[in-house]
């Protein structure tokens, strides 16, 4: 094996996986997607930790209401 290994099947388990996947805070990086079946994860991903320290407005939102 030369890569590693991460399921990523959202798309086969929710039904609004696109919706779901848009609120992601860097929705729109290159990393979010898949090419060819595998996350390319380049040094804008690792700057910015993939999103994970990021607050997600679509929930602090529903927190807020």
């Amino acid at each position: 094996m030369t890569v590693g290994l991460q399921e990523a099947n959202g798309h086969q388990y929710y039904k609004n996986w696109a919706k779901l996947a848009s609120f992601h805070p860097y929705a729109d990086a290159s990393w979010v997607k898949t090419k060819g079946g595998v996350f390319v994860l380049d040094d804008d991903y690792y700057r910015k930790s993939g999103g994970i320290f990021r607050p997600v407005s679509h929930y602090e939102e529903l927190i807020a209401d």
